[in-house]
């Protein structure tokens, strides 16, 4: 089974990570931790971000690369930068999704927030392991107060962090 309106990512190995189908699911793997899957859950989980972004846009996370496909067929959307650590993350899903609209970057998105004069209207975020406090305290906070001072709260999405915020309470 394809995901409709995706492209086919072959299975793979490169360094740490690797691509696997599983019941015809594709899975995203560093050595045994499950990064993401393409499941219809996992999917819903953008679709906020998805429909709310527009003009230029920044994801932190590549992944399976299915945010990237969904924002590039998008008119009003004009660029997408997306920032990913993992150059294996990259070498594995870039060349197999269409990405006319955007460009790659290969670093940490707090050192590139940091250091660029680009601005951005939108910002995609999926880099944290979990949904737990520490990783809340550590990784999805800071990343959100750094992202503010450029762009608008209410257009910075970061998966799972609504329910982050819940568990805190």
């Amino acid at each position: 089974m394809t995901l409709r309106g995706h492209s086919v990512i072959p299975e793979q190995t490169i360094g740490r990570f690797r691509t696997e189908k599983k019941y015809g699911i594709l899975h995203l793997y560093e050595d045994s931790f499950e990064w993401m899957q393409l499941c219809k859950g996992e999917l819903a989980r953008h679709q906020k971000a998805i429909d709310a972004c527009s003009r230029d846009v920044i994801i932190a996370g590549l992944g399976l690369g299915y945010v990237v496909e969904q924002l590039n067929k998008k008119p009003e959307v004009t660029s997408i930068v997306v920032v990913e650590m993992a150059s294996e993350v990259i070498e594995l899903v870039w060349s197999h999704i269409a990405h006319d609209k955007a460009e790659i970057v290969n670093d940490d998105i707090f050192n590139y927030l940091q250091n660029t004069d680009r601005k951005f209207d939108y910002a995609c975020f999926d880099v944290h392991r979990d949904i737990s406090f520490e990783q809340y305290e550590t990784i999805v906070k800071p990343l959100r107060e750094l992202a503010e001072k450029t762009i608008e709260p209410d257009h910075i999405f970061q998966w799972r962090e609504h329910e982050m915020e819940r568990k805190r309470r």
